[in-house]
């Protein structure tokens, strides 16, 4: 069995995020769980042509938000579109089967092009923000290492 590399830069994608959600408050609003759901449904299906969606669970009772191919469960704080798409990129890479680390720089440059795709937020200036930052920066991945959207008729077949 082949182990996943270290997860090394987790408190540093934790710490950018963070600091994202501070600068971009309208990109945090609070979301009902099926609000949740329907984000997640529309954006699984713009990366997935077969296989369900990751089935949405109410996560109230745990600390953390959670994500894999079968699952994310969303405490009430993290029902916002930046913790949602943050969860469903865990997904769809697991769904993948991507080896790189957990929050290694495929999945932040995945979860950057989430964010800047189906928020306001600014893709130019919020990787910026990931790759200045202190103590740690955030690496990033080239673009052809991550999960492409399907084309669009794919996607609208599938619903």
């Amino acid at each position: 069995m082949t182990r996943r590399p270290r997860d090394s830069q987790r408190q540093a994608v934790y710490r950018w995020e963070q600091v994202i959600r501070d600068r971009f408050p309208e990109a945090c609003t609070p979301m009902t769980l099926e609000e949740c759901r329907a984000l997640v449904n529309r954006v699984w299906y713009e990366y997935v042509a077969l296989g369900p969606a990751p089935l949405i669970k109410d996560g109230r009772g745990c600390k953390c938000a959670w994500g894999s191919r079968w699952f994310i469960t969303l405490p009430c704080w993290a029902r916002n579109p930046i913790v949602v798409l943050h969860e469903l990129a865990h997904a769809i890479l697991d769904y993948y089967s991507y080896k790189d680390a957990i929050h290694g720089p495929v999945f932040a440059t995945f979860v950057l092009d989430l964010w800047a795709t189906h928020t306001d937020i600014p893709e130019v200036v919020v990787r910026r923000m990931g790759e200045t930052q202190m103590p740690r920066r955030v690496r990033f991945a080239e673009l052809g290492t991550m999960p492409r959207r399907l084309t669009h008729s794919k996607a609208a077949d599938r619903r």
